[in-house]
Parts: C-alpha cells; sequence; structure tokens
C-alpha cells in the first residue's frame, strides 16, 4: 500500500468517527436520563453533566495552549438508552478502524510511533475544510484512541479511586550492560562507569526489572449482584464518563456524592511481581533498572 492510499484511509476513518461521534452526542443530548461528571475534584449533575461529557467525548483536538502532553481527568456516568448503547458501540468500532488506518499508514511511511505527530500534522490539514475547529490546531490522538465503556447491564454500584501504577519489564544483565554502554559512548561520565562497576559485580543470571512509573489514573469499581446472591465486580480506568443503561425515570447506580481529589495522594504503592519484590532504590538509575529481592 503505497502512503498516500493509507492517508486517504487515515482520513476516510477520522471522518466517519467525527460523523458517529456527532450522532452519538445528539443522541445522548435528546434523552432525559440522569447523568453524574467529575472534573477538577467538582461534581457536575444532570443535564450540565451530560452537555459536558458529550463536549469531552467529542474534543479531538487540543485547546488552546493545552500541554500535549497532559489529558484532562473527567470521569462519572451518563444513563443511556439502548439507542445511546448502540451509538456508542459505533463510536468504538470507529475508533479501532482509525487507530488500525494509523498503523498502515505509519508502515507505509516507515515512520516510527515517536514520529506519529508528523501524521497528525497531516490530517490537520487535510481534514481542516470539511472540520468547523480551525481555532484547534493540535489533534489528541491519545483522546481518539480512547473507548467508551458501556454497560448495557447496569451495576448496583460504581465507585471511583485513584490508582499509581507502573510498568514493570524483565531485564538481563546483558541487555542492562549494553544500555549503560550506549549511555557511555554518547558521552557517559563517572555515574555511568558507577552504574556498569556495579552490574558487574552481579551474577550473570541476577534477575533485574526496568520500571517505569505510570501517570496517575482513575479507576472505576463495578459490582453487580447475582441472582444466587453472587457478587461480581469490575475494575475498568475512568478517562472518560461511561454510558449504563438507564430507563427513564430510573436512578444511576449507587455512586458516591463527592469527586476524588483534583490530585492523587502521593504516597508509592510498593512493587510486588509474582514471588518476588522489587527493591523500590534502583540498582541502576539511569535506566530505572531495579534489583529482585526474594520475599521472605
Amino acid at each position: 500500500m503505497s502512503a498516500e492510499v493509507a492517508l486517504g484511509d487515515v482520513l476516510l476513518a477520522f471522518r466517519r468517527l467525527v460523523e458517529a461521534t456527532g450522532r452519538l452526542t445528539e443522541t445522548l443530548m435528546g434523552e432525559q436520563r440522569p447523568a453524574w461528571v467529575c472534573e477538577d475534584g467538582a461534581v457536575i449533575e444532570g443535564a450540565a453533566a451530560r452537555e459536558h461529557a458529550c463536549a469531552l467525548y467529542a474534543a479531538y483536538f487540543h485547546a488552546g495552549s493545552e500541554d500535549g502532553r497532559e489529558t484532562r481527568r473527567a470521569y462519572g456516568m451518563l444513563g443511556a438508552s439502548e439507542a445511546a448503547l448502540e451509538r456508542v458501540r459505533l463510536v468504538n468500532d470507529e475508533k479501532t478502524r482509525f487507530a488500525a488506518a494509523m498503523r498502515a499508514y505509519q508502515r507505509a511511511r516507515g515512520l516510527r510511533r515517536a514520529l506519529r505527530e508528523a501524521i497528525a500534522t497531516e490530517i490537520e490539514s487535510s481534514a481542516r475544510g470539511w472540520l468547523r475547529w480551525s481555532g484547534h490546531s493540535r489533534l489528541h490522538l491519545n483522546h481518539i484512541y480512547r473507548h467508551i465503556h458501556r454497560f448495557d447491564a447496569p451495576p448496583q454500584q460504581v465507585g471511583f479511586s485513584w490508582y499509581r501504577g507502573s510498568s514493570i519489564k524483565r531485564v538481563t544483565a546483558a541487555e542492562a550492560e549494553d544500555a549503560l554502554l550506549r549511555l557511555a559512548r554518547k558521552g557517559g561520565g563517572p555515574h555511568i562507569d558507577a552504574q556498569l562497576a556495579t552490574l558487574g559485580a552481579l551474577r550473570a543470571d541476577t534477575p533485574l526489572a526496568r520500571v517505569q512509573r505510570l501517570r496517575p489514573a482513575i479507576r472505576a469499581n463495578l459490582t453487580w449482584q447475582e441472582a444466587d446472591g453472587t457478587t461480581v465486580s469490575r475494575t475498568v480506568r475512568a478517562a472518560l464518563p461511561f454510558l449504563v443503561r438507564c430507563d427513564r425515570g430510573s436512578p444511576l447506580p449507587r455512586h458516591p456524592e463527592q469527586a476524588l481529589p483534583a490530585e492523587p495522594p502521593g504516597s508509592e504503592a510498593r512493587l510486588v511481581r509474582s514471588d518476588r519484590i522489587i527493591d523500590p532504590e534502583p540498582l541502576l538509575p539511569s535506566l530505572r533498572v531495579h534489583a529482585y529481592q526474594r520475599r521472605a
């Protein structure tokens, strides 16, 4: 596939996504059902919450001078009809198609993931003619990829909590040494030499872990009561307000009355993996590599 054809597929997928999102927000704004949304530590309810959520769903461009690395933390839920739930499914399908078209275009262009902003610029300039968002200059790719959760069977209860996670990747001593040597060739310094010496004192089969602290995120904790009395729980990332099946005149599932603090708590969770615990102090700070310790 040529890069020109692949770009055309990306533009078509993006246009279909925008149109599907428009149909979703139109359906949601026409429904008289409860809504509860939180952002920046504040609670929004009713019609204002529904309008706020619809604006979030359609926010495919960064606003004004918004930092491109930042993502708005808005969560909550909207009561929805079967028609609205079906609209969400179609929007999520279009998001999946757009992501696939982007991957194909990247392959055609030979671009690495780190260079995807170049693709975003091309989409923006090509789409400007049919989008009425000329005041927004930067495509928000992470938001485009983000699906909207939907629950056809409404849970009995919903809670929200901050989550601080880590990405933990097992690495060998040889891989760590190669990475340090690359840093040394780029300039290095005494701190790199010291880490090479530390690594050299280890056995070749010493287990190591590269730890990347992930951005704090908000999770939704949902529970359902089965007919036999058992409780079923599910946890999802609450990056956007989700939709739950809700008949006209029915309330939302039980949920907190107050919003979470605007910023997450500062405590760090212990890093645990399988039958080992990871030393909280990095062994090789330049690589964020930690040593495993066997649990007593």
